[in-house]
């Protein structure tokens, strides 16, 4: 495979913004090349069958990327859903595109650099909270989840994904970390189960990285 794949805390970054993913997918021999849009580029990789992703540009969202696939394969004239052209020109037409449609492009190195960055700024408010006693909670609340579900219980370590996804949202949108048990456990965190979980200090992180895939690299 010729691109690095978001994966772990990186793909749920992304899938947290649903910022889009525009891609052009060539056969090895470089015959032809497939161009789509993706939400997770590695479940869409699983579907391309002799197809490898090659090259890859991120946009703010869904509706954008299919605004600027469709412009793109008009002019790649695709012919059962496959451009007879090198991924290179396929490339080329989906960033001519954009610039039709005045839509900023974020090449895929550099999406996943400011990612890596913004995960970095996450990582660090999450261990100063643990530190402080802001998320003093979690593990507390997790116990009482177990004990109130029925039927399939979220594993402790989905919750601390749910968890991170959860700060990161917060720390986007310039808000606290108070009151996350719902964001977290769901309709169980309102139930007697909450074992008169105490609120903590909430701690505000106001570096909005929202914006670090949508500048041109």
């Amino acid at each position: 495979m010729s691109i690095e794949m978001p994966r772990g805390a990186a793909r749920e970054y992304l899938r947290v913004f649903g910022v889009a993913a525009i891609y052009v997918a060539v056969k090895p021999e470089g015959s032809c090349c497939r161009v789509g849009m993706s939400l997770d580029l590695a479940r869409t990789q699983t579907f391309l069958d002799r197809f490898e992703i090659d090259l890859v540009f991120w946009v703010r969202d869904a509706m954008t990327a299919r605004r600027v696939m469709r412009k793109a394969r008009v002019r790649l004239a695709m012919f059962g859903g496959l451009a007879h052209v090198s991924g290179q020109t396929a490339g080329e037409e989906i960033e001519a595109a954009a610039g039709r449609l005045g839509v900023p492009l974020t090449e895929h190195q550099a999406a996943l650099a400011r990612v890596t960055r913004a995960l970095g700024r996450v990582e660090a408010v999450l261990a100063q909270a643990h530190a402080d006693g802001t998320l003093s909670w979690f593990n507390r609340a997790y116990r009482a989840y177990r004990l109130a579900s029925t039927g399939r219980t979220m594993l402790y370590g989905e919750a601390k994904v749910r968890l991170r996804n959860a700060v990161v949202r917060r720390i986007m949108a310039g808000e606290t970390l108070a009151d996350l048990q719902g964001e977290v456990f769901g309709k169980l965190s309102s139930t007697k189960s909450e074992l008169s979980l105490t609120k903590s200090p909430p701690v505000v992180d106001r570096s909005n990285s929202r914006g670090v895939l949508y500048a041109r690299a």
